[in-house]
């Protein structure tokens, strides 16, 4: 998967002609003015078959990807009347909280066709009653800077213009190269030695980047090399925490995140695509690993979650409307006395600037709150914003060392994804 073909980058002046003709999507990926076409998004383990039908599923194209990492999406359309004519191109991506743009050479749009993968062609016949699977693949270069990078997939038939919106979340977190390790030896580890085997074996003798099947290898591989990245982060953290070393088993969290896939092993139809079932768990303990060890001695932790969020996972409000709910908790609870406050930073990210606003922490105490800031609270002007929440006993912060963090964007009215 070494060349992607590069998709059509659309210019803002195309996106703002035959507004007229431009379908918008609900919840449920179903039209809210009259389409032509149907559309909706599936993971890539999906069979997607002529006659798979429309799913209540998601309708935006959400992809989470590490650096140095390829991952793949499905797009599946339908039409039930007429056979359409379809041109499928991609627009840049713009970084939700900052200016970087994700280079759309990086993005590859084909065709499935049985268990075969096309170049995408200019343009192709959707039949009618038929479903057809589009995939949409994503590299992220090692040197991408990590964050959320917004924009949409665009299909243009005779008749109408349908956005289906993008994101492409890039973690802080580099897929390891391959050859870092043995990846069956290393596999024996977990009792995956049969998985990655068969893994191994059929990339040398399949043809690459024409198949499905290719694909779901390379996926499985990616997989192994998370679970082995795993097993070194658990390492450092340990390391860090001071802990023996030799009393220290670094595959404890990885075999527990294994053991639904090992239990199925027996079955004879168990296939390397059941490794992708870990990915998420796998990407989320090296998260949780990662995470500066702090010995907060007798200090509060604070932790603290914003709605609404976006998938980007930060919170979208507009100047002078905007409306947030903080989720709030701290431990231990009993350091709580009467009288203590909480201390929300809102430190712009462009300009380093900060607004402070306290509120008191309402009876009776305990362990959580919730907390609802609005425009006629705190006047924040349009950024991105790194929010700090501090729990108060006079000037000092009872959590110096743990305190609550989150994010929120501040836009302007009318202001695009494209902060436009």
């Amino acid at each position: 998967m070494q060349n992607l073909k590069t998709c059509s980058l659309i210019e803002d002046s195309d996106l703002k002609t035959n507004e007229q003709m431009t379908t918008k999507y609900n919840r449920r990926g179903e039209g809210i003015m009259a389409k032509p076409i149907k559309v909706w998004v599936l993971d890539p383990s999906v069979k997607v078959q002529p006659d798979t039908l429309t799913e209540d599923t998601q309708w935006q194209v959400q992809v989470t990807a590490c650096r140095g990492e390829y991952e793949s999406v499905q797009i599946a359309l339908r039409t039930e009347g007429e056979r359409v004519t379809i041109h499928a191109e991609v627009e840049y991506l713009v970084q939700a909280l900052g200016e970087k743009i994700f280079d759309v050479k990086n993005l590859q749009l084909r065709l499935a066709e049985e268990e075969r993968l096309i170049p995408l062609p200019d343009s192709f016949v959707l039949k009618p009653h038929c479903t057809q699977a589009i995939w949409v693949t994503v590299y992220v270069p090692r040197e991408t800077e990590p964050g959320a990078y917004q924009g949409n997939i665009i299909l243009r038939t005779d008749s109408a213009k349908i956005e289906v919106p993008l994101s492409v979340k890039v973690l802080d977190i580099e897929m390891p190269a391959k050859d870092h390790f043995d990846l069956k030896a290393f596999a024996g580890r977990y009792g995956l030695e049969q998985l990655a085997d068969a893994c191994v074996q059929e990339l040398e003798e399949c043809e690459p980047e024409s198949s499905i099947r290719w694909e779901t290898l390379w996926d499985a591989e990616e997989d192994l090399r998370l679970l082995w990245l795993l097993e070194q982060t658990q390492i450092e953290a340990a390391q860090q925490r001071g802990v023996d070393l030799d009393a220290f088993d670094p595959t404890a969290c990885g075999r527990k995140i294994c053991a639904p896939i090992i239990g199925r092993l027996a079955d004879p139809s168990a296939d390397v695509s059941a490794l992708r079932a870990m990915r998420g768990d796998l990407i989320a303990a090296i998260q949780e690993a990662r995470i500066p060890y702090v010995d907060a001695g007798d200090t509060l932790t604070v932790k603290a979650s914003v709605a609404p969020t976006t998938p980007a996972d930060f919170a979208y409000g507009t100047e002078g409307r905007f409306y947030f709910q903080f989720q709030l908790e701290w431990s231990p609870a009993e350091m709580l006395q009467a009288g203590d406050r909480l201390r929300f930073t809102f430190r712009d990210l462009f300009s380093d600037a900060c607004t402070f606003l306290e509120r008191p922490i309402e009876a009776p105490l305990s362990g959580q709150t919730k907390v609802i800031l609005t425009a006629e609270d705190v006047n924040l002007k349009p950024a991105s914003y790194h929010v700090r929440v501090d729990v108060m006993r006079g000037d000092h912060s009872l959590s110096p060392k743990a305190p609550g963090s989150c994010q929120i964007y501040i836009a302007r009215e009318g202001e695009s994804p494209k902060h436009t």
